[in-house]
């Protein structure tokens, strides 16, 4: 899960809605997986 969160953020150059949009998965449950692996900006 963890890796394909970081090739789809790779892929869109971390733009979050277009992740979520190839995820198939809404922007809040994309923060949600991102925060749960430790992926966020602080």
């Amino acid at each position: 899960e963890k890796e394909q969160l970081i090739a789809v953020l790779n892929q869109c150059r971390g733009r979050r809605k277009d992740a979520a949009a190839i995820l198939r998965i809404s922007k809040s449950t994309l923060y949600r997986l991102m925060k749960k692996h430790d992926l966020l900006d602080t």
